[in-house]
Order: C-alpha cells, then structure tokens, then sequence
C-alpha cells in the first residue's frame, strides 16, 4: 500500500508555520481586500498505481498551472480552484519497461465560515463544505513488440468538510487548507477505453470505499499591495478499494502571482 508522505509533510509544515507565527506579535486582520485571484505553476512530483492499467506502480514528474479564487461576504467566503498538468511515470520495477503518461485536472469550490480566534494573534479560521471533480487519464505503454498502448480513465465528484487557518505573517500571509470526502460519484474504467465496450462503471461511494485528503500551504507577500508573489505547496491523496483498486499520491511545489481587489476585510 502506499504511504501518505504527503500527508506527514504537510503535518510537519503545519506544526512549524504554527510554531513560527506564535512568536509574531501583531495583530493585524488576516486579510485587507474582499476578493482575491491568482495563477501558479510548478512541478508536480506523483505516484500512481491503477490495477486497470497495471499491477506495477509508477512515479515521475511534470508540470501544473492553477487558479484561485476567493470571494469574502460578511462571515463567509467562496473559494474555488482549477489545476491541471501531465506528467511523465515510470514503472517501480526495474525488470518491467512499461512507462505512463498521465493528464489530470482537479475543480474544487467551497463554502466557508470565518471564526475569530482567541487571542487574535493566533489567526482565523474557518470551517465549510467543498466539492470537487478530478479526472486523471492514463496512457500506458507497455513497452512490447506489438508496441500497445492503451487508455484508462478515473474520475470523481466528491463532497466533504473543509478547513482553512490563516495567519499574518512577516508582511504577508500564510494559510493553510485541507479538504476530506465524505461522498462521492466514481467513474472507473476496467479495461482500455479505446477498445470496443471498454466498461467503465460509475458508482456512488462512501468512505468506507474511497478515502482521500487534499491540501495546501501557501504564502502570500506583501499583504498591503494589491499584486504580490505567493508560494504554494499542494497535497494529494486517495484510496479507492475496489475489483481493481487505485492508489495515488501528488505534491506540488509552485509560485505564481495573486492580485487582490474590493474593500472590507474578509
């Protein structure tokens, strides 16, 4: 089974961003406009392992561009957010020459409450519900002599809890999200989609058959200014059990941009 890596560095990153901003001493609004938007790129760095395609499990590396958005009204705020990229895996076993070429996207938007937090220099958070689509599509190349290369598809619509701290930090602010399904629709593909009645089952699932975490550290400089750097670090994780059960893991290292614009703290 896969470790959760990703889920363990984000933990450590969360006790040291904690750690750090209790020795600041200000007391400043976690945010000074109502709306914000940015754009990112990175690397992406992914292990995969769908027994669809292959009993073998594949890592590599490849590119991701993302937008945010967020809007502030009274307590609440509405935050979505669009990713994709590709990305090249190779086979964990040394004696199977099979590679993968995935293509992904995610769509995530939720619906939070803010809550101060006492004292006030320890931040804000908030609480809400998020729903999501991800949908990944595997090339794999077997690397035989008949040179096959077949297609698989997986998706998901989940719905689940979210959670959000945001903290003024040196001039800028940090944040942490993180996002679990507690529901979700699944789109499976059994066998290559470009054969003839490739069968590819949708299921309505619990957490009992699909468990998974998402989330992000960033850190925006420069709060007062209307357009500033902000440094992303993005967490993926998911365990689907099923006749033939998926496995993956992504973590994301970008910086990009964030423009914000409106009035009134959010």
């Amino acid at each position: 089974m896969m470790r959760l890596s990703a889920a363990t560095t984000a933990a450590v990153m969360c006790l040291l961003c904690a750690h750090a901003v209790r020795s600041q001493s200000t007391s400043a609004p976690a945010c000074v406009t109502a709306s914000r938007f940015g754009i990112s790129a990175g690397l992406v760095w992914n292990e995969r392992r769908d027994l669809s395609a292959s009993p073998l499990r594949f890592g590599g590396r490849g590119g991701l561009i993302a937008l945010d958005y967020e809007r502030a009204f009274g307590r609440f705020s509405l935050e979505s957010s669009l990713s994709g990229g590709t990305r090249s895996l190779e086979s964990s076993s040394g004696s199977a020459p099979a590679t993968e070429r995935l293509a992904d996207g995610q769509w995530h938007a939720g619906l939070l409450r803010r809550f101060d937090v006492v004292p006030p220099s320890l931040g804000e958070l908030a609480f809400g519900m998020d729903v999501g689509t991800a949908v990944a599509l595997t090339q794999h190349d077997y690397r035989d002599p008949a040179r096959r290369v077949s297609n698989f598809v997986f998706a998901t619509t989940a719905i689940g809890p979210a959670i959000s701290w945001r903290q003024p930090l040196l001039g800028g602010t940090a944040r942490v999200h993180f996002s679990t399904p507690l529901a979700a629709v699944v789109a499976h593909s059994y066998s290559a989609i470009n054969e003839q009645n490739a069968a590819t089952q949708q299921r309505l699932v619990s957490v009992g058959t699909l468990r998974g975490a998402n989330g992000a550290i960033s850190f925006a400089q420069n709060e007062t200014r209307r357009v500033a750097a902000v440094y992303v670090y993005r967490f993926s994780a998911l365990r689907y059990d099923d006749v033939q059960p998926v496995r993956t893991l992504s973590q994301t290292l970008s910086v990009g941009i964030v423009t914000r614009f409106g009035g009134g703290a959010p």
